[in-house]
């Protein structure tokens, strides 16, 4: 066996960055990364128009092995790293950095508790509802998006998995379906750490 992990990187401002990891068991096949990335590509293409110029497309990495690395296990350093630069194309504000689409996939029992996701950047304000949910056509377009992105790789011999410890076993699932609902998950990590401006008041006191 021959296991991928490949993790693009968006950048947000100077100090921020967006990453999200997709594993790879690859068996026989190799070297076609290449092929992995070109279909990434179409992926973000089709979704950046819900994404500002902030956010901005601009790195892959890979990291390979020749087993499987357990969850949360490091990976060692990348194996290659390509560079890229596209950024969102739309022109409304953003939603806060630490709102996430979440790509989910389910998968039905035993293995119903171990569905893995990716998380998506935070799109734009105009991808909600007035009730605060992700638009039905932005789910759509993402959902879209996600499958012919994950059938491409299937193409290749690149069969996505999520990684998880079944009954204390480091194991490889295959991604049978997957899943974009209308409900923004939240990543505190990923909120800004800094402010940069503030309003402050003093408040009489009772003398």
């Amino acid at each position: 066996m021959a296991y991928r992990k490949f993790t693009p990187r968006w950048s947000l401002t100077s100090e921020d960055a967006r990453m999200s990891s997709w594993y790879f068991n690859t068996g026989g096949n190799a070297d076609s990364e290449d092929d992995v990335e070109a279909a990434f590509d179409t992926f973000w293409n089709a979704i950046k128009a819900w994404y500002g110029p902030s956010t901005v497309l601009d790195e892959y990495r890979w990291y390979f092995s020749a087993s499987l690395v357990p969850r949360g296990s490091p990976w060692g350093d990348s194996a290659r790293t390509i560079d890229r630069n596209s950024a969102g194309t739309g022109n409304v504000n953003m939603l806060p950095p630490q709102c996430a689409v979440v790509v989910t996939y389910p998968r039905p029992s035993p293995h119903k508790r171990h569905p893995g996701r990716n998380y998506l950047p935070a799109p734009l304000v105009s991808a909600t509802t007035t009730d605060g949910r992700l638009h039905t056509s932005v789910m759509d377009a993402i959902a879209n998006a996600a499958e012919a992105f994950l059938e491409a790789c299937v193409a290749v011999g690149y069969q996505p998995v999520t990684v998880a410890k079944i009954q204390g076993v480091d194991s490889a699932l295959i991604i049978p379906k997957l899943r974009v609902d209308n409900v923004f998950d939240t990543q505190r990590r990923r909120g800004y750490e800094l402010y940069t401006a503030a309003a402050e008041r003093e408040v009489t006191t009772i003398p």
